[in-house]
């Protein structure tokens, strides 16, 4: 059942990365990274993502080279704040990429931080912390916040990687509705235009 799931996020995400002309299996793949490249690479995965929904929400596709210079995650005007702001994205998936771009920001801007381990980061956070990691990182699970806690700290990567696929999901299902209904729009401005000139 759970397999299935996957498979068809996949699907989707497998038409999306041929969108943003990324080798087909690239979300997949990210799974077998090591930790410090799996959260670079997904990162970089879900900010190219953000700006081709973006710049496709407002139907400005000459957009996309300015947006990709647009943090992901500043809170006022990053890509992720956006999304929101446009309602193709909800605010827990918003969450989710200001945590991961903490992890991301982490990563890279120390160099010690090459030998990443997600499992042995978590586990030194407190218990406050722990519960605004879970709640943030863990968006796909459901239960309450000790279930989250647990089951991140026991399969870190594999929970990041779910609540991925599902944002990239989400991201890749609301790209297919915002050009659907695009598609539709000039559909009825044809038609009608059609009717006008039959009528003359």
């Amino acid at each position: 059942m759970i397999e299935n799931k996957i498979n068809d996020g996949l699907s989707y995400i497998r038409k999306f990365e041929e969108r943003l002309g990324i080798a087909d299996g690239f979300f997949e793949s990210l799974y077998r990274e090591d930790d410090w490249s799996f959260i670079i690479k997904l990162h970089a995965l879900i900010e190219a993502a953000a700006a081709d929904m973006i710049v496709t929400s407002l139907g400005r596709p000459k957009l996309k080279k300015a947006l990709s210079r647009i943090p992901l995650s500043d809170a006022t005007y990053g890509k992720a704040s956006m999304l929101g702001s446009l309602d193709v994205l909800s605010s827990s998936y918003v969450t989710f990429i200001r945590k991961l771009s903490e992890l991301r920001n982490d990563a890279v801007h120390n160099v010690e931080n090459t030998n990443l381990n997600l499992k042995s980061k978590l586990e030194k956070l407190d218990k406050q912390q722990r519960k605004s990691w879970a709640k943030a990182l863990a968006v796909s699970v459901k239960g309450n916040d000790q279930d989250k806690i647990k089951i991140l700290l026991e399969k870190p990567k594999g929970i990041i990687w779910i609540s991925s696929l599902c944002l990239m999901t989400q991201i890749a299902l609301n790209t297919r509705l915002v050009e659907s209904e695009d598609e539709v729009s000039r559909l009825e401005k044809e038609l009608f235009h059609a009717l006008e000139q039959m009528r003359s």
